[in-house]
């Protein structure tokens, strides 16, 4: 390597150039070690572990959000759900009966804004008023959904008049009944309510649980189900959902190396 330069030495010419020469011992690049390639760990038995815990985690968050969030609109068969709320116990039915394959027996008046029974099973919700008994000889469901020996009006309730009951004279004391708004047109959506204030399904003698009442065949074929269920813990459901984030990021930045060196990472 050489380079050009203006001497200033007196005896030189004052315009003359020379070529000056660098020592010989800066002409070579100081050495390098050479690169040591990079090597990928594989997963440790943690890693695995951990991956485990958290595809648990979000497979739990779903199941959860899955029920909090299922369909139980008028496009359904008819669904009485019963749960514990701010100290009272809130039914809520929605969805639809189809009537064509029951016989109405009588119509009444419900003096009392929706009810409960044990056993023999009655359950009802909306405000007082007219309702038409039906009864099938294919209707057929459970004996009972809970101790509770004595019938428990509801403190208020609103929308349609529905549910399932029991005849207290002929047909047979005891016969299920299904009871709709009086002049109910088979397949309407229904939507009702029924609060039990200052009660919780303890002191209502009530048994957690899914019961099922079904009647009619072929296209006649319809249902209706009572859910009993203990409340879910405060902030369940919104802690289901904020996991998701959570694992995504998790997962993510453990793929990101393996990812930039073109070697898949390991997968959860």
């Amino acid at each position: 390597m050489a380079f050009l330069a203006r001497t200033t030495k007196p005896d030189f010419a004052a315009d003359a150039f020379f070529i000056a020469t660098p020592p010989r011992a800066s002409w070579a690049a100081a050495p390098t070690a050479p690169e040591t390639p990079r090597t990928l760990t594989p997963p440790s038995a943690a890693v695995g572990f951990a991956c485990r815990r958290w595809r648990a985690l979000v497979q739990a968050a779903a199941l959860i959000i899955a029920i909090l969030t299922s369909p139980t609109g008028s496009d359904a068969a008819a669904i009485i759900t019963i749960i514990e709320e701010d100290g009272s116990v809130v039914a809520r039915g929605t969805g639809s009966i189809n009537t064509d394959s029951l016989i109405t027996s009588s119509s009444s008046f419900a003096l009392e804004p929706g009810g409960l029974f044990g056993t023999p099973p009655a359950v009802r919700v909306g405000p007082a008023g007219d309702v038409t008994l039906g009864r099938s000889e294919s209707l057929s469901g459970p004996m009972s959904i809970g101790p509770l020996a004595e019938f428990v009006a509801a403190s208020e309730g609103s929308g349609d008049r529905f549910g399932v009951s029991f005849f207290l004279q002929g047909p047979p004391v005891g016969t299920p009944s299904i009871s709709v708004p009086r002049d109910y047109l088979s397949g309407t959506p229904l939507s009702g309510l029924a609060e039990y204030e200052g009660e919780s399904l303890a002191s209502l003698g009530l048994t957690p649980g899914t019961y099922v009442w079904t009647w009619g065949s072929g296209d006649a074929t319809d249902s209706l189900s009572v859910i009993i269920r203990v409340p879910e813990p405060t902030g369940l459901a919104a802690g289901a959902a904020a996991l998701l984030p959570a694992v995504l990021v998790r997962r993510r930045r453990s793929s990101a190396p393996q990812k930039l060196l073109g070697t898949p990472g390991p997968a959860c």
